[in-house]
């Protein structure tokens, strides 16, 4: 794309106005062309990562991390509002667990809508770190964020199709803000003229009542260091239950074909759906340790299908690796496959590594 001549952008503005105020340091964008607003961004990006992914929870809390963090917003609102479709799935910049190219992530869900018949699309992206970022996206951007941008892509690219095979979709990417995720899906459904319904969970988030908690004698305590969180000379940012898997089911049974979920165990997107199939009890309890045993299989996505396999010359090819599919039985039982025509390999091997 040429682009001949561009205004400055206003969301880009708007958070360099924010980046200065904050930081005491702007961008310059009329110096920048578009190649070098790439360039500039995916060197951030990077320097981010290996931020978010090697150094410590203390890391992501100074004050470099927080102006690079801005910076990389900066940049990528003045990529995209110039006009540059080419990079349209990056929106967030965002680290999960057995986390890819934001573009291949979008990419993924397509994928396993449209490779072969499924009934429920799931997906996990919550890593612990990952709500400490969330975190940092809702003061930066406004109290309605806060949630996993990415998905709304993935959304907006297999309602169609998710519709009319009849797909339901369960995900965690609600982060810290389900109920704001969930109104911006029904936003893309309205634009795509979709009938789908959309459901959202809550309960997870204990901000509110961490004094009132603490006052009935809950410390706290660091499993590590035995410190009382009190003791422990830090600000507490996000505070979050992990929930389990029958808000799920009860959306399910109301009729969700959406169900958007804040912290949720990584089992959880699995076991709801499956219960909700076969309708199983809360005591029913072999049945449920084996849909959680393929959760944890399939969380981490081609791990589990050759990504993460120390025997890696047994893999055929690491080409367009297949994403796994737990296919359930009643009892809990259950096979790990991948869409016909996909590389890497399910085998005793690949899944056991993954356990």
């Amino acid at each position: 794309m040429n682009i001949r001549e561009f205004s400055r952008p206003v969301q880009a503005e708007k958070l360099n106005e924010s980046l200065a105020k904050q930081f005491g340091q702007r961008i310059n964008l009329d110096e920048f062309t578009l190649e070098q607003l790439h360039t500039a961004r995916n060197k951030l990006r990077t320097k981010l990562s290996q931020v978010e992914t090697m150094e410590s929870f203390n890391s992501v809390q100074n004050e470099t991390y927080q102006k690079s963090k801005l910076m990389l917003d900066v940049l990528n609102a003045a990529i995209s509002e110039r006009g540059d479709i080419s990079d349209e799935s990056i929106d967030e910049s965002i680290v999960t667990e057995g986390a890819e190219d934001q573009a291949e992530l979008v990419m993924a869900a397509k994928e396993m809508v449209d490779g072969g018949p499924i009934d429920v699309l799931t997906g996990d992206y919550l890593a612990e770190l990952t709500m400490t970022i969330l975190f940092n996206q809702k003061m930066q951007r406004g109290e309605d964020k806060g949630y996993v941008g990415t998905f709304l892509k993935q959304v907006k690219a297999v309602a169609k199709s998710c519709k009319e095979q009849n797909i339901k979709i369960v995900t965690n990417a609600g982060g810290l803000n389900p109920s704001s995720m969930a109104n911006e899906i029904e936003k893309i459904l309205d634009e795509l003229n979709i009938s789908l319904k959309v459901a959202y969970i809550t309960g997870d988030d204990l901000m509110p009542r961490m004094d009132s908690l603490k006052d009935k004698g809950e410390s706290f305590l660091n499993i590590d260091k035995n410190i009382p969180i009190d003791k422990s000379g830090c600000q507490t940012l996000t505070a979050n239950a992990y929930l389990g898997a029958w808000g799920i089911k009860e959306a399910l049974d109301e009729g969700a074909d959406i169900v958007v979920c804040p912290r949720v165990t990584d089992a959880a997107v699995v076991i709801g759906p499956a219960a909700w199939k076969f309708n199983w009890k809360r005591d029913e309890y072999d049945a449920l340790a084996g849909a959680l045993a393929a959760g944890h299989i399939i969380e981490c996505g081609c791990q589990a299908t050759g990504g993460n396999y120390a025997f890696f010359k047994e893999v055929p090819s690491f080409d367009n690796v297949g994403y796994p599919i737990a296919e359930i039985k009643n009892d809990g039982s259950f096979y790990i496959t991948k869409h016909p025509g996909t590389g890497g390999l399910v085998s005793t091997g690949t899944v056991t590594a993954q356990l």
